[in-house]
């Protein structure tokens, strides 16, 4: 496996999405064999995926917001510098 270096690497919504494409894709090829799997492991995908994705959408909500602060702070800076 290679890694990426730090500035190639996707934002953490992208990454906790990837991760919840995975367990979901993992969840699709194990359905099949569910008989002779361990009781629950695929539910637990199925949460696991759920869970990967939530936190995606709020990871995502809260770049977004992040971002639209600082670029508030710069407005700010702007108008206190011509005071």
């Amino acid at each position: 496996m290679t890694t990426l270096p730090a500035n190639d690497t996707p934002p953490l919504d992208q990454q906790l999405k990837s991760l919840s494409q995975m367990a979901g894709k993992l969840r699709s090829a194990l359905l099949p064999l569910r008989a002779n799997l361990p009781a629950n492991i695929c539910d637990e995908l199925s949460h696991m995926e759920i869970r990967l994705h939530r936190a995606s959408l709020e990871v995502g909500s809260v770049a977004e917001e992040r971002k639209n602060l600082f670029a508030l702070a710069d407005i700010s800076q702007v108008i206190n510098s011509t005071l």
